[in-house]
């Protein structure tokens, strides 16, 4: 563990951050796109009714 710790740890850390935060950025992204599709159909049904 100590090789790991040295040659490897910090880098796989940064690495893993940098994908957490990339998959947290998606999902609230997905979230946001997702509620202003809904919003922006049912103001489509809206004016067409």
């Amino acid at each position: 563990m100590t090789g790991y710790a040295v040659f490897g740890g910090s880098w796989l850390e940064h690495k893993w951050d940098e994908g957490a935060m990339a998959a947290l950025a998606a999902s609230a992204i997905s979230i946001w796109l997702r509620d202003q599709l809904s919003s922006w159909l049912q103001t489509g049904y809206r004016l067409a009714a």
